[in-house]
């Protein structure tokens, strides 16, 4: 039986600069695996140039050297860790995968994983399953190519009404003329997630931004991403993010 390490964590961080250039010419002995939350920045590497744009999940090999030249200020969420596997350094564009935002988001909740075990395999797991969907990128999962149309209409119906309390999944996955589990199946497949999930995603990941913007109240926020219980939303925010959104908006705040 082959055995693998596992990742060694090293940190978790926002990341945000005020430098509009910079190089990283040395390398280093950790990967930075980062979600692009706001703004713009062009990294260049040997083989070309990765745009990094708001919805961008990047992964740098710890081998790669590279030049950054700052278009839009911003700032992301990263995880650095080490392990023997060599990945490639990559960037995918996850606006429409909503998954991983709510991944990265739930990394930041676990700040004191160097001092609590619990944590630390908490982080574990939210990191294996980053490279477990970054790994299906790169090898999906078999869905003949005249049926990816039918999950690709869902998925674009919840991308367009996601903040809409009256969505009827239900009535749409019927419309598709496949069973429920079936195509609940198929639409993990591509997506990574189920599309109920996909659409409480979606919807998370939105009244995080709003939060975030302190702008509105919980009870507003809840409204405006399509929840129209506000006692839901909350069970849902805390389970997600292992935080009431009340409490989150404190802690932006502070």
């Amino acid at each position: 039986m082959e055995h693998r390490a596992v990742p060694q964590l090293c940190s978790v961080y926002t990341y945000a600069s005020d430098r509009m250039s910079w190089v990283n010419d040395t390398p280093r002995r950790i990967y930075i695996l980062s979600y692009q939350v706001t703004g713009h920045y062009d990294h260049t590497f040997s083989f070309g140039v990765l745009p990094v744009t708001a919805g961008s999940v990047f992964l740098i090999n710890p081998n790669d050297t590279y030049r950054v030249r700052c278009v839009e200020r911003g700032h992301a969420i990263c995880v650095t860790f080490s392990l023997p596997d060599d990945l490639p350094t990559t960037r995918l564009d996850a606006a429409t995968q909503p998954r991983y935002e709510t991944l990265f988001r739930r990394l930041l909740r676990y700040t004191d994983f160097e001092t609590s075990d619990s944590s630390r395999y908490a982080v574990m797991s939210l990191v294996y399953e980053l490279l477990g969907m970054l790994t299906a990128e790169w090898q999906p999962s078999y869905v003949p190519t005249g049926t990816k149309k039918i999950y690709a209409d869902v998925q674009r119906y919840l991308l367009e009404n996601y903040t809409s309390p009256t969505i009827d999944l239900t009535e749409r996955i019927r419309q598709s003329g496949v069973s429920d589990k079936y195509f609940r199946t198929k639409f993990r497949a591509l997506y990574g997630t189920t599309p109920r999930q996909y659409l409480i995603d979606l919807r998370l990941n939105a009244a995080v931004r709003l939060l975030e913007a302190g702008n509105m109240s919980v009870t507003e926020v809840a409204q405006a991403v399509g929840f129209s219980d506000i006692y839901y939303f909350s069970r849902l925010f805390r389970h997600r993010f292992s935080c009431p959104p009340s409490r989150f908006t404190q802690q932006q705040e502070r």
